[in-house]
């Protein structure tokens, strides 16, 4: 059973009840450290006690995925996949004979995937009885057995080696799981790839199989898969040919759980009349199993003329390119649309490429299709309109599933000279500046901005940054900043640990943004007399900006922070550089920071258990669940080098059997309240 039961407790129990409970204390809450990491001799070097094991991924569970590096003795021997379900840690690689080197017991693993069931899926390779290579196997593990699910037939096997290669991409939380097997014909030749998903019992070979996408000549087929979503669904694309084998393009399709389905533009604009040749990709796929893609487009001649962005809605395919004169070429009827995202609610954002009326190249705009129709949605005024010859560049980044956009276009001066780039948001209905554009961020001598946006919220907020200048045009960095949906804020550190003394300087730059719009980043740090020395990690809370204090300071002021995660609920941790009294530097050390706590040294808040687990020092936090598990990497004290996964689970808090009698008092009333309700 899992070490959660204070918070679980904490949890149940009412306001009242919550000052009694770890998690409601205005102090950062204790920790247990569990070692996750493997510490056998198979997964250390006997010369020197080294060992090598990162945690990669944890679940909202708890489960977490990594990999630690084996040996014998003093000889490198590969690498395992590992587990921890809660309560150990287990190796989840395949182990056995045809994926174990004869020559010296080397295997080498791969954990990609981990699921919110604990389910994780990834490779390893393979070796022949005298220790040749011999392709790779894709595998599934439940947390107690890994499974070959790669396709292993005839077909998908070299006759003369027994070299296979299958590989896992993607795997979603019902555990299935989609990847590709290389083909072979007779005598060992390439005969193409399979896209292939397994279902949780069984591998099913998903591309298209037909006569159109088989070359008549020796079998050849190549399907691959480009997404997987929630319900099992797959797209992915498969090569098209005709007589004698010539290839005849590509088309798109989509699994259903069931059957494949092209779904490809097929019609006259989208096929070369002299050979038949289509040629639709996949892109992407949402929760509604619609997707995105786009496709070549011929003349009567069969010479290609751009490409269509199309939509797959779950029957029909739609062209949703922006068609009209401004994005067509008049001398021969080009058009170019391609799409950047696609939502959970059908919406699509994208590009297509501008032509001026005597068919020259004129830059680009951004769209956006709304399940109705597709919009122009870049910013069109005269400031981002080039005087001389109406170029305009606007492109799209990012689309959330309230069909609000971000994305940036160019600008330009009076006489056609560019003039830098703005960052925009659409809301819905209109598209609106958002970069910081006053004088600090507006480079004298030529009106010069450049903004650009980085993340978008899903209320439609926005994180980027602007670059500043001096009242000479000058470079003086960089400033970090926020959109609420009406207003943009500076978010940068502007104190004078932060400024440059000699010339004003500053440079802050946003790394992550979560769903609750708060973002954490760093900023260059500078002394008295404008040196460098170091940078601050800074947290922005949706409404100010918090330095975090330097856990460790140089003589000279030197610090160095860096942010590795921001969660959910606002929990961020991160790296610093530890400097001991003579200024030696001591390597990278965790921090952990909450707005409510502050920031701490990761290792201090870890009780008895740091010691008793013989544990030296944690180096790194990658990352947190809800629960503010966390996971990372550091030393233990047998170990001068290399690293050990870690797990941080908060300690149990002993609940007095008074306090048990009233939860369950609680717990009683609440099942009698939910059962007797009319």
């Amino acid at each position: 059973m899992r070490n959660r039961l204070s918070r679980s407790v904490c949890r149940f129990l009412a306001a009242p009840i919550l000052a009694l409970c770890g998690a409601a204390h205005a102090a950062p809450v204790a920790y247990e450290i569990v070692t996750i990491g493997p510490t056998d001799a198979e997964h250390t070097r006997s010369t020197d006690t080294y060992r090598a094991s990162e945690a990669q991924q944890i679940n909202a569970a708890g489960d977490v995925i990594g990999f630690a590096d084996r040996f014998d003795g003093a000889t490198a021997t590969g690498r395992s996949a590992w587990l921890y379900d809660g309560a150990a840690t287990i190796n989840v690689g395949l182990t056995d004979t045809e994926h174990t080197r004869s020559t010296d017991g080397y295997r080498y693993s791969v954990a990609e995937n981990l699921n919110a069931a604990g389910a994780v899926s990834g490779y390893s390779r393979r070796y022949a009885a005298g220790g040749a290579n011999l392709g790779r196997s894709a595998w599934f593990s439940d947390g107690t057995t890994s499974t070959n699910i790669g396709l292993t037939d005839t077909v998908h096997t070299r006759d003369t080696d027994g070299y296979r290669f299958s590989a896992v991409q993607f795997m979603n939380d019902a555990g299935n799981v989609a990847g590709y097997a290389n083909r072979y014909e007779a005598g060992g030749d390439p005969l193409g790839r399979s896209a292939w998903l397994f279902s949780g019992s069984s591998t099913v070979n998903i591309g298209l199989t037909n006569a159109e996408h088989t070359s008549s000549t020796d079998g050849e087929r190549f399907s691959s898969a480009q997404a997987l979503n929630a319900s099992g669904e797959v797209l992915g694309y498969a090569d098209r040919f005709g007589a004698l084998g010539v290839g005849l393009g590509r088309s798109a399709w989509l699994y259903d759980g069931s059957s494949t389905t092209n779904i490809s533009l097929t019609d006259a604009e989208h096929t070369r009349s002299s050979d038949n040749y289509r040629y639709s990709s996949a892109q992407y796929l949402n929760a509604a199993g619609q997707a995105v893609g786009f496709a070549s487009r011929y003349n009567a001649g069969g010479a290609q003329i751009g490409t269509s962005a199309w939509l797959y809605d779950g029957s029909t395919t739609t062209n949703i390119s922006l068609a009209d004169a401004e994005h067509t070429r008049s001398t021969d009827n080009y058009r170019f649309s391609s799409a950047r995202a696609l939502n959970d609610n059908g919406a699509v954002a994208g590009y297509a490429e501008r032509f001026a009326a005597g068919g020259a190249a004129s830059g680009r705009s951004a769209w956006i299709y709304d399940g109705s129709g597709t919009t122009n949605i870049g910013l069109t005024d005269a400031e981002h309109t080039k005087s001389t010859d109406g170029f305009r560049y606007s492109d799209t980044q990012e689309l959330n599933n309230a069909g609000q956009v971000i994305g940036y276009a160019n600008r330009y001066g009076a006489a056609g000279a560019g003039t830098g780039r703005s960052a925009w948001l659409y809301d819905g209905s209109s598209t609106v500046n958002v970069g910081l554009t006053g004088s600090e961020h507006t480079r004298s001598t030529d009106d010069y901005k450049y903004g650009n946006a980085q993340f978008l919220g899903s209320s439609g907020n926005a994180i980027g940054y602007s670059e500043r200048y001096a009242a000479a045009g000058a470079a003086l960095g960089r400033s970090a900043w926020f959109y609420d949906g009406s207003s943009t804020a500076d978010i940068s550190l502007t104190d004078a640990t932060h400024t440059r003394s000699t010339d004003g300087y500053r440079f802050s730059y946003a790394e992550f943004m979560n769903s609750a719009d708060q973002a954490a980043g760093f900023a260059y740090r500078y002394g008295a007399g404008g040196g460098f020395i170091g940078q601050s990690a800074w947290y922005f809370n949706g409404t100010a900006t918090i330095a975090l204090n330097p856990l460790s300071l140089r003589s000279d002021g030197y610090a160095y922070s860096d942010v590795a995660w921001l969660g959910d609920d606002g929990l961020l941790l991160g790296t610093y550089t530890l400097f001991d009294g003579l200024d030696n530097n001591l390597g990278s050390r965790a921090f952990w920071f909450t707005e409510a706590e502050g920031v701490f040294d990761l290792g201090t808040l870890v009780g008895d258990s740091f010691t008793d687990q013989d544990w030296g020092l944690l180096a790194t936090a990658v990352a947190a669940n809800l629960d503010q598990l966390v996971i990372g990497a550091g030393l233990l004290t047998d170990m001068s080098s290399g690293s050990v996964a870690y797990l941080l689970q908060p300690a149990v808090i002993p609940v007095p059997p008074a306090l048990w009698l009233f939860v369950s008092a609680l717990g009683l009333l609440g099942w009698r309240r939910k059962n007797t309700a009319t």
